[in-house]
């Protein structure tokens, strides 16, 4: 009888550790709410992913924003300034690589622009 309560007990244990293993590599171990992984997996028009670009004195400008949460900013075809951005209450958030300030990318993603400053960038 002792035996056979100790290998229903360990059987039981042992399901217990299994099903926590597997809910610890589920997505919500990676840090991220579930809400800022949705913001940044939307697809297609609901998406802020994509080179956009725009010209100021005669020099290209541009803003890439790649899914993984990456991108840089070239200014004026001299200078790539890499960047991380992320999706969070209802905005795109970005800081530059290094720096601590946190920014708001003015984003309207069903136009597919970016106005930032007095420019106007465009989605390629």
């Amino acid at each position: 009888m002792k035996n056979l309560l100790f290998t229903i007990l360990l059987t039981v244990c042992i399901t217990i550790l299994i099903s926590c293993g597997n809910q610890s590599s589920s997505p919500k171990s990676s840090g991220q709410s579930s809400s800022e992984q949705s913001d940044k997996k939307d697809s297609g028009k609901n998406s802020p992913v994509g080179t956009y670009s725009a010209v100021e004195d005669g020099k290209s400008m541009q803003f890439v924003l790649k899914e993984d949460g990456t991108g840089f900013e070239n200014y004026q075809g001299t200078e790539n300034r890499p960047l991380t951005w992320k999706s969070k209450d209802g905005g795109i958030f970005f800081k530059y690589d290094g720096k601590d300030q946190e920014w708001q990318l003015p984003v309207d993603i069903a136009k597919g622009e970016i106005a930032y400053g007095s420019l106007v960038y465009k989605k390629e």
